[in-house]
């Protein structure tokens, strides 16, 4: 695990999503703290049963959906993510860049 030391200059790592599906995939990146996702008195996702109306309907005549409860997002984060929102068109890639500022 690298180590940064405070105040000095800010650093960033580039990585690709590449989406190898027949849909195009919305991204939208939130950055939260740690301290908020470990001390969550409640669960971490909602989970409904819904009508399966896919192509295994008859095997599987019911599905799980599950929603994430997010806490806050996180303010004056030392993290920064761009682009925070895009959209992946089908067989394509994405480069996105994180930049940490240490102070």
């Amino acid at each position: 695990m690298p180590t940064a030391v405070a105040n000095t200059s800010a650093f960033s790592k580039i990585f690709k999503i590449k989406n190898t599906g027949i849909r195009s995939l919305a991204i939208d990146w939130k950055i939260f703290d740690s301290k908020d996702l470990n001390n969550q008195k409640e669960n971490a996702f909602n989970i409904s049963i819904a009508k399966n109306q896919s192509f295994d309907k008859k095997k599987n005549p019911f599905k799980f959906n599950f929603t994430a409860i997010e806490p806050d997002e996180s303010k004056n984060s030392a993290f920064e993510i761009t682009p925070k929102q895009i959209t992946i068109d089908c067989r394509s890639e994405q480069t996105f860049k994180v930049t940490f500022s240490p102070s």
